[in-house]
């Protein structure tokens, strides 16, 4: 092959494998870096095993979390003020939304701002494709901040700009009646109520001014 054909060989190569990158990158680079969140400082990004999340949050592991990052960043200027970004990856978007709305709940005090995402006084929690996050305070300030929305941003674009977006199954909107998944919890493995069955989403609805569990 002379010099022309092996450099258009490697420019195609090159292209293709560009169109690969976004799926194969390393988790650590979702999470914001300093120059993204000014006034902020990171801790050393730290990597969770799939044997070792059940052992940090024990209702994930029904849904097969594959691995979990995270970092604590800390203010410049010092004081008692902290954040611990974690990004949870899993096999498939319906996974993520089942580990989030089983931390969530039903029963809850989430103050949504979108359906995939709500804050606490606790924390900050949002789903993004096959993606789980979760922004807690370290410190006395909280983890719904105006500043944990801003790690949440940056967090989002970031899985935007590496990864294809990877919808929910259409048939979850029309389960929960009003195309909203605020009100669904989905259990993958099921729940002894109803045995025998598993992968049951637990739907609340107001029927004759009372509220219910309609179990799908």
């Amino acid at each position: 092959m002379n010099r022309i054909g092996a450099a258009v060989a490697f420019l195609l190569f090159s292209g293709a494998s560009c169109g690969l990158m976004p799926g194969i990158r390393p988790m650590e680079t979702l999470l914001p870096r300093e120059t993204d969140v000014p006034g902020w400082v990171s801790g050393i990004p730290e990597r969770v095993r799939r044997d070792q999340i059940a052992r940090l949050h024990p209702l994930l592991d029904e849904y097969g979390p594959i691995e979990l990052v995270a970092s604590e960043y800390r203010r410049l200027s010092g004081g008692t003020e902290g954040l611990r970004v974690e990004l949870i990856r899993f096999r498939t978007s319906l996974d993520s939304f089942g580990a989030y709305a089983r931390e969530r709940g039903i029963d809850s005090d989430a103050r949504f701002y979108v359906d995939n995402g709500y804050r606490t006084d606790s924390g900050l929690y949002f789903r993004h494709g096959i993606f789980y996050g979760r922004i807690t305070a370290t410190g006395p300030s909280g983890g719904g901040s105006e500043q944990a929305k801003l790690f949440r941003d940056v967090v989002g674009n970031n899985i935007r700009r590496a990864f294809f977006d990877v919808l929910l199954p259409g048939y979850l909107l029309l389960v929960s009646g009003d195309r909203s998944t605020r009100n669904i919890v989905y259990r993958k493995k099921g729940i002894e109520k109803v045995p025998g069955m598993r992968s049951i989403f637990i739907v609340r609805r107001e029927i004759e001014g009372k509220r219910r569990d309609m179990f799908f």
